[in-house]
């Protein structure tokens, strides 16, 4: 068992290291981005996304100034036949092999994809 403790925390430790934290403000200015996230999530988030005409879809992650990577955290069906997803969406770029996180937030609804794009745009007018 200690050893699993001491395996667990040295994993984490590690991850950990290979990201930062910065503001989003570091972003402001960049242009080009790279989208991570499956096919469904990349349709949604592109739909709001190309109303930001300062901003560039890239097609390698080398030719990207910054990320956007969406993941679906948990789903579930509502009473009356509403789809509910809970996601979360991160933007970041790289320094020195590492992530800077400048600004990640998470959201439940029919289209958290959509809501959190919405909610990142505004802070990068």
């Amino acid at each position: 068992m200690k050893i699993l403790i001491l395996l667990l925390f040295l994993s984490t430790a590690a991850y950990a290291q290979l990201l930062d934290k910065g503001d989003i403000s570091e972003i402001k200015g960049k242009t080009k981005y790279y989208l991570v996230a499956d096919a469904f999530a990349s349709k949604q988030i592109n739909k709001e996304l190309k109303k930001a005409k300062n901003l560039t879809s890239v097609n390698t992650e080398d030719a990207a100034e910054f990320f956007f990577e969406y993941k679906t955290i948990g789903n579930e069906d509502r009473v009356g036949g509403f789809y509910s997803s809970t996601g979360q969406l991160d933007v970041y770029y790289r320094r020195d092999g590492k992530k800077v996180i400048v600004w990640s937030d998470s959201d439940t609804g029919t289209n958290p994809m959509r809501s959190l794009t919405k909610k990142v745009l505004k802070l990068l007018k």
